[in-house]
């Protein structure tokens, strides 16, 4: 198990899985804080590249927006993971 203030993970099996939550809007350091947290991310997916990767996550961000956080979150889920076209946005949904 890996921990920060920003993420939680796990190995079962084969599999690596990831809960994100990322700093709002107005949160002090905002863009540092995405910045570290998504190097941390890529370090620990490297790390792990013989596992299966699942990433749950709470973006605080319009990943449809063109703000520097949005294309960051953007740019992370699409180096990262297998298809970003199965990346499912539940807050559509409710």
């Amino acid at each position: 198990m890996v921990t920060s203030d920003r993420f939680t993970a796990i190995t079962i099996s084969n599999w690596l899985l990831i809960m994100v939550y990322m700093p709002c809007i107005g949160t002090h350091g905002r863009n540092f804080l995405y910045y570290d947290t998504f190097s941390e991310l890529d370090s620990l997916i490297s790390a792990h590249s013989d596992y299966q990767c699942i990433v749950g996550s709470d973006f605080n961000t319009d990943l449809d927006c063109n703000v520097s956080i949005s294309v960051d979150a953007s740019n992370f889920i699409s180096n990262n993971l297998e298809s970003a076209a199965s990346l499912i946005d539940c807050f559509r949904f409710l």
